[in-house]
């Protein structure tokens, strides 16, 4: 597969706004502002099309003047801290409406910024850098190019709905219908993502919103983003042979009471990423929904950094099972960190069979070789062992 971004094509066709009715996309697309696919409408993208998303929407008019008056959603432009900052390119799935984005290995998708390297390193965006011990360093690219995709359904998230982060304007997601499609994404790649739509208000290359479990997810790929790769809030999507690479924060991020079963992940987190798995249960409640994921087949390589205080975090209660997880560090990271909101008691148990959610288990198998800190993956074996996660 051919890289997009080495030379851009000589023509576009050229797509802004709201998607109302059934529309497909194919070759080349100039994503010029922020689409949104409104409920009821599917956008289909073929096999093999590029889409190259502007830095700065089209509908933004640089050079007037800057007033709370004069930057409105309208104009595509938010006004914060006596400054206004104009919106980037997005493409938003709305609740109700559907994505069918079925590409191929030899024709994947690719979202990308309208940008060749080169001009995106002229322009100072940030770049991505990995790390090893021996300290070498690679560049692989530039992030912060254009948005992201945002994909929402009505599966069930804590709090019953919510609004999505990164956008300017209200865009619920969430509700009552675990199964609930919003189509099809397969062999899509997202690359150079994360500006902010809003003012201080990144966003993720993947955002799933309440996606539910009718939605069909393999075989994608996030890099070069400056928050997280793949984030999940709630919803019950499964997910299959997903990859991130050299992200700004975050691999793989879910919260707000994700249910989904993810498979085959690969997360590569350079000197500027965070944790290869950030994944948040909720505060301490007995009504809210609670996150637990399944993860079986996860391979993470970290970075050189000493600033790192773990490989995996598993925040606020967090639950789930987690087999088959194979992490590399270079530096003196810990492997899995688990916290308790204040309150909890109890919250990690090795009993068998596990019923999720109320459970966080690791398997007591654990292969550790040359590492820094192995009491860090410790698990104990008894059948009836339980201890209060103190992280």
């Amino acid at each position: 597969c051919t890289d997009p971004n080495t030379a851009l094509p000589s023509s576009y066709t050229e797509k802004c706004g709201d998607i109302t009715s059934d529309e497909t996309w194919s070759g080349d697309i100039d994503m010029t502002c922020q689409v949104f696919v409104k409920s009821g409408a599917t956008l289909t993208i073929s096999p093999g099309t590029n889409v190259y998303a502007r830095t700065v929407a089209s509908t933004y008019t640089a050079g007037t003047a800057c007033t709370p008056a004069a930057c409105t959603t309208a104009a595509s432009c938010i006004y914060i801290e006596n400054d206004c900052k104009p919106f980037t390119s997005a493409l938003i799935i709305e609740q109700g409406a559907q994505i069918n984005a079925a590409g191929t290995v030899q024709e994947p998708i690719t979202f990308t910024a309208k940008a060749t390297v080169a001009e995106m390193e002229a322009t100072g965006s940030q770049t991505s850098i990995t790390d090893s011990s021996t300290g070498s360093t690679v560049t692989h690219g530039t992030r912060g190019n254009w948005g992201g995709l945002i994909v929402l359904g009505k599966a069930p998230v804590k709090s019953g709905t919510a609004m999505i982060e990164g956008l300017a304007v209200d865009v619920p997601y969430g509700g009552f219908q675990a199964n609930d499609d919003s189509g099809v994404l397969q062999y899509v790649r997202v690359w150079h993502g994360g500006a902010s739509i809003a003012a201080d208000n990144e966003i993720n290359g993947i955002t799933f919103g309440g996606v539910g479990s009718g939605t069909t997810l393999d075989h994608c790929e996030v890099a070069f983003n400056v928050d997280d790769g793949f984030e999940f809030f709630g919803g019950t999507v499964n997910g299959k042979y997903l990859s991130t690479l050299y992200v700004g924060d975050d691999a793989f991020d879910t919260d707000k009471g994700y249910q989904g079963n993810m498979q085959f992940l690969l997360a590569m987190i350079g000197s500027e990423g965070h944790y290869i798995c950030e994944m948040d249960g909720n505060k301490v409640s007995d009504t809210q929904l609670y996150s637990a994921p399944q993860v079986m087949g996860l391979t993470g390589i970290g970075s050189a950094a000493t600033d790192r205080d773990t490989m995996m975090r598993l925040r606020e209660q967090g639950s789930g099972q987690f087999g088959n997880v194979l992490l590399g560090q270079a530096g003196t990271t810990a492997g899995i960190r688990h916290d308790c909101e204040s309150g909890a008691t109890d919250m990690v148990t090795q009993d068998a069979p596990i019923f999720l959610p109320e459970n966080l288990y690791v398997s007591p198998t654990v292969v550790l070789s040359e590492m820094n800190r192995a009491a860090d993956f410790s698990v104990a074996a008894d059948s009836d062992a339980s201890r209060a996660c103190d992280g």
